[in-house]
């Protein structure tokens, strides 16, 4: 069950469609609700293997998973070397406590259903007799409502699938590629994000960098600057400018969960107890960036977008449809939260929120934007400022020796190939988040699926398959060997069962057409469409129904 792990896992393929029947707009539905422990303090404690979401169907009257992530976390001293100060609330694998005040829950608001009925007329099977009900609504959105419930149990699997995967493939430079079924990113060093390629479900083509870098700049933007390789370098000196003796960065750790995937960098130069968080959700990237610095007169941080792209355009609050052709245009420069390019090959919104820095006495922020094909920053692939946007931050002062920071967030939204100018919408849902509203309800008997094998008529769902892993052997032409697939289904209805590769091509139709309710199996004996043996490795089995959909992992070994 990966509920959140500190490993190497494969990429699953998208686990469960939206909900029927929900009606926020598709920029909110980008987005994750994050719920801390402190709001619900009847879980607390509770061991976090045994929390489940669940969303209600009013149409089929049904129950089913969605994918649910409890992320533990821990306060804890980031000081270096005696003299540079810093806490933060770090992603751990397990306590040892239970969910606590600090811990988070996190789903997708694609994902929430409908308001289900009281506790004593339907109740998830085989699931503890209290629930938590979360409503949450957007407040820009009158009357938009969706609901997901929380409940505990020792007897159910998790079985809603898996939206992201992270795989860290070289320890030395924390090299990482980051897959959902929408995108590819990936990091070459410490801070260094350089690669976004969007996939089928973007409509983008699956091959196509979007971007060169997210960049950062400490002192000037020419050759004496602080980049993000400068700071990706380390741990103990800096080894980019072997001249600096400073320490820089090192990786702590990532978290690989069913929601989102988490990667933690502590450090940048001068900066030890610097603080770099980054979260991948399935269509959309976040930042958290806590700055603990000595006084530095001028720093930027931006997006430089990729030479490769074509037909790329500007927005922002003051702009629209500036041509980004690596020739610079007289813009509107007040400051905007916000900014979209298109291209012919994906779309992406930024998001940046610097009010800690306008907050702070003598600080001042400013747009910044560059689009000079002639200009080299020194770091990146084309060695070309290519609509470079971003934010210019002047004067921080002096916080090294405190416990306080300043943080700074970012969101990456990605949407299709020239897509319609959307910024503002986008703006205003990360200013405005939705409300979310916690309620515990009980019942004296929760419906329990003993005797059945954890099957349960009211659930769409896929078992685990058995053997797994498998071997298939040829005897004399034929094949021996193969995997048993079990599914139930709460009703008649039109399925499909396919078997995927790790690189999300279909490789067999095992199965189309109707079943009628309850429980079924078919084998896969390991062969594709044109009845060849596939080789030793990893695949993914997922049931399709009308709504919804299931997957879960199968390895051939021999």
């Amino acid at each position: 069950m990966k509920r959140g792990i500190f490993s190497v896992a494969f990429f699953l393929i998208l686990a469960v469609a939206a909900q029927a029947g929900n009606d926020f707009t598709e920029a909110r539905k980008y987005e994750p609700v994050v719920i801390k422990g402190a709001d619900i303090p009847g879980l607390q404690g509770v061991d976090p293997g045994t929390i489940f979401g669940y969303v209600y169907d009013a149409a089929s009257k049904t129950w089913k998973q969605v994918p649910f992530q409890v992320d533990e976390r821990k306060l804890t001293d980031i000081s270096y070397d005696g003299k540079n100060w810093g806490r933060e609330y770090l992603y751990t694998e397990d306590e040892g406590n239970g969910f606590d005040e600090d811990d988070e829950l996190v789903f997708m608001i694609e994902d929430l259903g409908d308001k289900a009925p009281a506790p004593s007329q339907s109740w998830a099977v085989d699931t503890d007799g209290r629930r938590f009900e979360v409503e949450v609504s957007d407040p820009l959105k009158a009357g938009t409502k969706g609901y997901i419930y929380i409940y505990t149990s020792t007897k159910v699997d998790y079985t809603a699938g898996d939206y992201v995967n992270y795989t860290m493939y070289e320890n030395t430079e924390n090299k990482a590629i980051i897959d959902t079924d929408s995108y590819q990113a990936h990091y070459s060093r410490r801070w260094v994000l350089d690669r976004v390629i969007l996939k089928a479900p973007l409509n983008g083509d699956g091959q196509t960098d979007l971007v060169d870098r997210f960049k950062f700049r400490a002192y000037a933007l020419t050759w004496e600057n602080e980049s993000e390789d400068f700071w990706s370098d380390g741990p103990g000196k800096c080894l980019y400018r072997i001249s600096s003796g400073k320490p820089c960065s090192w990786y702590l750790a990532d978290k690989d969960g069913p929601v989102r995937a988490i990667r933690m960098v502590q450090g940048a130069a001068s900066g030890p107890t610097t603080m770099y968080f980054s979260f991948f959700y399935r269509k959309m990237i976040g930042y958290e960036i806590s700055y603990r610095v000595h006084a530095l007169p001028r720093m930027w941080y931006y997006m430089d977008y990729s030479a490769k792209t074509t037909n790329k355009k500007y927005y922002d609050k003051n702009n629209s449809a500036i041509p980004i052709d690596g020739v610079q245009d007289q813009i509107q420069t007040d400051l905007s939260s916000w900014a979209q390019v298109t291209s012919d090959q994906g779309t992406i919104i930024t998001w940046m929120d610097v009010r800690q820095y306008l907050q702070t006495s003598g600080v001042s922020v400013q747009s910044y934007y560059l689009d000079n094909a002639g200009f080299d920053d020194e770091t990146g692939e084309d060695k070309m400022a290519i609509g470079n946007h971003g934010v210019f931050i002047q004067n921080i002062p002096d916080i090294l020796q405190t416990y306080d920071s300043i943080r700074s967030y970012a969101r990456f939204f990605l949407l299709p190939p020239k897509a319609a100018n959307q910024g503002a919408e986008y703006d205003a849902n990360s200013w405005t988040r939705p409300t979310v509203n916690i309620s515990e309800q009980q019942t004296d008997n929760p419906p329990s699926g003993i005797g059945d094998a954890g099957v349960h008529p009211n659930n769409f769902n896929l078992q685990p398959a058995y053997p797994n892993p498998y071997s298939v052997k040829k005897n004399s032409g034929s094949l021996a060997g193969g995997t048993t697939i079990r599914f139930n289904l709460p009703q008649r209805e039109k399925i499909a069962v396919f078997i995927y590769n790790i690189q999300g091509k279909l490789v067999k139709r095992l199965f189309e057409g109707s079943r009628e309710p309850g429980e079924h199996s078919l084998v896969w004996d390991g062969r594709n469409d044109n009845g060849e043996l596939l080789s030793t490795g990893t695949y993914y089995i997922e049931l399709r129904g009308a709504r919804q959909r299931v997957s879960q992992k199968v390895t051939i070994v021999r």
